[in-house]
């Protein structure tokens, strides 16, 4: 990172106060160990960073109110579990409130509403036991948080001694405007600022690091996903995301149909996308059949 220059990057970089700075680089240290300790075991191993969740956006630094973007995380999650079975390593950078691999399906009420049959817990229980310690939970809660410890997390995949055999899996759902520390209210908005009974906030947009990500580590697989409501722009969508970001490959899905279905996308030369569609099986979780297929592509990338 060095070497790279790009104002995206100044702009995470500068969005953070020290004290916040301060916790985040302690995740960072057991990020760190924590990779040392997955290649000292198997040099070759697969490494994938999955983010999931929503972000948040405060408006205050003494934050009261905020603007959330929503998101469950359900697909970082089970996707997450289909890694693992896979053989690969997990960074689960995640809203602290989304769900959790192995966890998703339960709440202290279940747990208790169902304390005669659990079978089902149990072997959730044995599976996350198996994995966990191919797996570390990274949380975050505002944007700027999730865009620090991506950048960090990139960069550091960046200087492994094998690169190519990490991979980002973009599923949470960013935030697309903020506002900066800088121009944050250094405490609670007061309600007596408001004019007629409107108070009117003004966004920046959110730095764009997808495709800085590219630059800062090339040899990082890098899989995106691009939510849609409506399928006649959808194709153009997914190719402007490709001209835009150079990402390896794009999920598609359409709003309504998103627990059903996915469209894979993928370029086969410079100029052709090739689309692979799967759609979910009675029984059988719909990430199962996406992570297998992206397991073959990132297969022959490694090769």
């Amino acid at each position: 990172m060095e070497t790279l220059h790009a104002p995206e990057i100044d702009a995470v970089l500068n969005d953070l106060s020290s004290d916040r700075k301060t916790k985040l680089d302690t995740q960072l240290t057991e990020i760190d160990n924590t990779i040392s300790n997955w290649l000292k075991s198997s040099p070759d191993t697969k490494i994938v960073c999955v983010t999931s969740g929503g972000t948040s956006v405060p408006l205050e630094k003494n934050t009261v109110r905020s603007i959330e973007n929503f998101s469950t995380g359900k697909r970082g999650a089970v996707s997450s579990e289909c890694f693992l079975r896979k053989d690969y390593k997990v960074l689960y950078l995640h809203r602290d409130t989304c769900l959790l691999p192995f966890m998703r399906k339960y709440s202290i009420k279940k747990i208790f509403d169902e304390a005669a049959n659990q079978d089902e817990l149990k072997k959730d229980i044995e599976e996350y036991k198996k994995y966990k310690d191919s797996l570390l939970f990274v949380p975050y809660v505002t944007v700027s948080d999730y865009l620090y410890l991506l950048l960090q997390i990139t960069t550091k995949f960046s200087k492994l001694e094998k690169p190519e055999n990490t991979a980002n899996y973009f599923a949470s759902a960013v935030s697309d405007f903020y506002v900066p520390l800088k121009e944050m209210s250094e405490h609670k908005i007061q309600s007596e600022k408001s004019k007629g009974g409107k108070f009117v906030i003004e966004l920046d947009n959110v730095p764009k690091l997808l495709g800085v990500l590219r630059k800062v580590s090339p040899q990082t697989f890098a899989i995106g996903f691009k939510l849609e409501t409506d399928l006649n722009i959808f194709k153009k969508k997914i190719t402007d995301s490709f001209d835009k970001y150079d990402l390896h490959m794009i999920v598609g899905n359409i709003l309504q149909t998103r627990e059903k279905e996915v469209f894979v996308n993928h370029k086969v030369n410079d100029s052709e996308i090739f689309t692979h569609h799967i759609e979910k099986k009675e029984n059988i979780d719909l990430e199962e059949e996406l992570i297998e297929y992206i397991n073959d592509i990132f297969g022959n990338y490694q090769t």
